[in-house]
C-alpha cells in the first residue's frame, strides 16, 4: 500500500510538471525590447503632451528651486536638486528637462545614463525650448552620441534660429556657406547670416558680403525685403517650415519632383509626397506629413549617406 501511494504521488508530480512545461510552450513570446534611440526619435515626431495649468505652475516652481540648488556655489545639494528637477521634468517643464540633460553639475549622471539624458533633451526640444533645440541639432550634426543626421540637424537648427537663437542662425549660415552635410547654398547662407546679423552677431558681416556677391541682385533684394520685417517667433510655428523644407529636400534626393525646398507645402510637393508614400505600399496615401513619412525619409537619408 505504501509503495502504491508513493507511485501515485510520483504520477501527480510528473503530470504537474508536464502542465507547467505545456503552459510555458503555449505562452506568447515576450515583447521585443524597445530600442532607446528609436523611442527617443519617436518623441521628435509626436506632438508633446501639454501639462495642465496647475501642473505647469508647480513644475515651474520645482524647476526654479532645483536650478537654484544646482547653482549654489557653497555646498550645492545635488541630490535635492536632482529630485526637484526630475519631478518638474516629469510634469513637463522644459527648463528642468534641459537642465537634467545638459547642466555641467550633473555631468556624471548624464554620462552614467546617456539615453536618459538624451531623452530629456529631446523632450525639451520637442516642447519648443530653443536652447534644447540648438543642443539637439548639435548632437545630430556631430554624431557623437546619436546617429549622425546632417539634414535632420538642420531642422532643429532652423527651429531654434526662428525663435531668435543667434548661435543657431550663425551655424545655419555657415553650414550653407560651406556645404556641410549638403550642397553649398549661397542664398540660404545669405539668408541665415543676415538673420544672425539682425540678432546681433556682428562678425558675420564679411561672410554675408561674400555670399551677397554670389547672388543675382534681384534675388538678394528679395531676401532683404523678406527679412526686413522679420521677428523671432515664440513657440511652435504651424505649418512648420523647417520640417516642410526637410521633407521637400529629401523627396528630391529620393528622385521625387517636389520642387524647391522653400518651406511651403504646395501642390508640387504634395504630389511628390503622395508618390513617395505609394512606393512604401500605403493603400490610400495622403499629402499629410505624418510621423511615419518623416521617419522613412530620415532613414533614407541615413542609408544614402557615405559610410
Amino acid at each position: 500500500m505504501r509503495r502504491f501511494t508513493g507511485l501515485l504521488l510520483l504520477v501527480f508530480v510528473l503530470a504537474g510538471c508536464a502542465e507547467i512545461f505545456d503552459a510555458r510552450d503555449d505562452a506568447p513570446p515576450p515583447p521585443p525590447p524597445i530600442d532607446a534611440d528609436d523611442a527617443r526619435r519617436a518623441v521628435e515626431v509626436t506632438p508633446p503632451v501639454r501639462p495642465q495649468p496647475r501642473d505647469r505652475e508647480r513644475a515651474a516652481a520645482l524647476a526654479t528651486q532645483g536650478i537654484t540648488k544646482l547653482n549654489q556655489k557653497a555646498n550645492p545639494d545635488m541630490a535635492g536638486a536632482t529630485r526637484l528637477l526630475e519631478e518638474a521634468a516629469r510634469l513637463g517643464d522644459a527648463d528642468a528637462q534641459l537642465a537634467l540633460a545638459t547642466h555641467a553639475a550633473l555631468k556624471a549622471a548624464q554620462e552614467r545614463d546617456p539615453p536618459v539624458a538624451l531623452l530629456w533633451l529631446t523632450r525639451a526640444a520637442a516642447q519648443g525650448n530653443p536652447r534644447a533645440q540648438l543642443a539637439l541639432a548639435q548632437e545630430y550634426a556631430s554624431g557623437k552620441r546619436v546617429r549622425r543626421e546632417p539634414s535632420w540637424a538642420d531642422v532643429w537648427f532652423e527651429r531654434a534660429a526662428r525663435q531668435g537663437n543667434r548661435d543657431a542662425a550663425l551655424t545655419l549660415g555657415q553650414r550653407n556657406r560651406d556645404g556641410t552635410g549638403r550642397d553649398a547654398d549661397p542664398a540660404a547662407a545669405y539668408r541665415w547670416l543676415t538673420t544672425a546679423l539682425r540678432l546681433g552677431v556682428k562678425q558675420v558681416e564679411r561672410d554675408r558680403a561674400e555670399m551677397a556677391k554670389q547672388l543675382p541682385s534681384d534675388e538678394r533684394q528679395e531676401i532683404d525685403a523678406e527679412l526686413a520685417g522679420w521677428r523671432p517667433v515664440t513657440g511652435e510655428v504651424q505649418p512648420d517650415p523647417a520640417l516642410i523644407r526637410f521633407v521637400q529636400a529629401e523627396l528630391v534626393a529620393n528622385g521625387f519632383d517636389a520642387g524647391a525646398a522653400d518651406g511651403r507645402l504646395g501642390t508640387r510637393s504634395a504630389r511628390a509626397l503622395v508618390a513617395f508614400k505609394s512606393t512604401r505600399g500605403e493603400a490610400k496615401p495622403s499629402s499629410e506629413i505624418t510621423a511615419a513619412s518623416v521617419m522613412a525619409l530620415r532613414q533614407a537619408a541615413v542609408d544614402r549617406a557615405p559610410r
